[in-house]
Parts: structure tokens; sequence; C-alpha cells
């Protein structure tokens, strides 16, 4: 009878468990390697100072306080991204969540904000013209001509600037409109059309309705207006009534001129 010895492994099965383990422990080495590597790649991104924001360039503020500008950029760049990775490097650096930050404190035109690797961020921005300062409770509101929130006030200065009180006290938002662009149009005809004898100082809106207000003047007397009502018409009454005589000699004892009923005039 005769064995078939072609087919039998005569290997040694300690050295074969040997052979195994090795590479088992290989695999696991280089496994090892592999995860080190990547974290350290991951901390050299993420936290060395080399991608660390070093500069931050803002362009095209005028109106808008460039320290109260860039403390909200400041505040942006020393917070925590899940409380772990640190907004001050250039990867996590996030210009979408910049932007929508600096949304809720300044509607702007336009406001762009672009990396440049490894380590700084220019942001570009075009303001809304703001000459209107909003009054409403205690807030302090700078408007854009089409009665838009733009920002809170930040000092503005000038002749050409309009100051109007919300005698309701509606709360504002930035970035929402506050109240109709055609009554802030009127608003800003009456005081053009009033400056030449007259000097508006604070317009009252919604004194007793939605189109009334009261102006207040360098004068010594206030306006009672209609912004239904056309602007010219009754600056051109107030003005004649000016001009008369009996009106002159009074005139330092008079509260208010009402202009908002047609062609009669009552004051006070």
């Amino acid at each position: 009878m005769h064995k078939e010895y072609k087919n039998v492994n005569f290997s040694d099965p300690r050295k074969q468990k040997q052979q195994a383990d090795k590479k088992k422990q290989l695999r696991k080495t280089v496994w090892i390697l592999c995860l080190i590597l990547i974290v350290g790649l991951v901390y050299f991104l993420l936290y060395s100072p080399f991608f660390q924001l070093k500069e931050v360039r803002v362009v095209g503020l005028h109106q808008i306080s460039r320290v109260n500008f860039e403390k909200i950029i400041s505040n942006y760049q020393s917070s925590n991204k899940w409380f772990l990775f640190p907004r001050k490097n250039i990867f996590v650096f996030s210009q979408d969540e910049l932007i929508n930050t600096i949304g809720e404190s300044y509607f702007l035109k336009t406001l762009d904000v672009d990396k440049l690797f490894p380590n700084e961020i220019e942001i570009l921005v075009e303001e809304n013209n703001s000459f209107i300062i909003w009054h409403s409770g205690q807030q302090c509101i700078h408007l854009s001509d089409s009665a838009v929130a733009v920002q809170n006030c930040e000092g503005l200065e000038g002749e050409d600037l309009i100051v109007i009180q919300d005698y309701q006290q509606i709360p504002v938002e930035i970035g929402q409109p506050v109240l109709d662009p055609a009554k802030m149009q009127q608003m800003l005809e009456f005081k053009s059309g009033l400056e030449s004898k007259v000097k508006p100082t604070i317009f009252i809106y919604n004194y007793e309705g939605p189109d009334s207000v009261k102006i207040e003047t360098e004068n010594g007397f206030n306006i009672l207006v209609n912004l239904s009502a056309n602007p010219s018409a009754q600056i051109q009454r107030l003005f004649y009534i000016l001009e008369d005589d009996k009106i002159k000699t009074e005139l330092n004892t008079i509260n208010y001129f009402d202009l908002r009923f047609g062609e009669k005039i009552f004051y006070k």
C-alpha cells in the first residue's frame, strides 16, 4: 500500500503562526504610523502658527466705525468651532460665518471676504449711505434712503442729517425696512423744502397716526404735517402765513402750526 505525499504540508505550524503574527504586527505598526501621520498633519494644519491669521485687511469703510467693525472680526477670530478648532486658523475660518456675523450689526450693499493663503484675510466693504437717524425707544439706528435699518448709531455728523423719532417706539431689526420708503422721501422733501426759512431738528413719526408727523424746529415752534398730502403745498402755506404781520409779532408765543387740514392752517 503506497501513501500519497505530494499534497502533504511539511511546514512547521509554529513558523506559520509566527509569520502570521509578524504580518499582523506589521499591519498594526503601519496603521499606527499612518494614524500618527494623519494626527500630526491635522495638528499642523489646524494649530500651527504658520496657518494662524496674521493680518486682516478691511477696505471700504467710510461712515462705519473701523474700531467697531474690526472688533466684530476680532471676536469671531477668537472663538472656536465646536469648542475645539480655533477660527483664527485659515482652514477653520469661514467666510460665510463671518459675513452672517457682520450682517447682524451692519446691512451692507456688498461684503466680500477672501482668504489669502497661508495666513491673511481681505475684506471688501461697500456701505449703504446713511444720513438718516431713527430713534425708537432706546434704539438709535441709521437708515438708508430706502428706509432700511443699516446699523446702530455711530456718531454721524453733518447738516444733511435728518433725525426721526418713532412715536410708537416699534422695535427695529438691522436689515429690515422701518417704514414705507415713499413716506421717508416725503419727510426728506419736508426737510429740504423748509430749510430756506425754518430749521427742522427732529421729525416725530406716527405722532397722531401713520401719516401724521410733528416737526420740531430751532425756531421755537413745531410744525404738524400730513404725509398723505403734497409736501410742497403744505410748505407754501406755512411760508405764506409766516409773512403775515400779525404772525410775525406773535411768532415768539406760537407753539405750533398745523398744516394737516387742506387749505386751513391752525396755530396755537
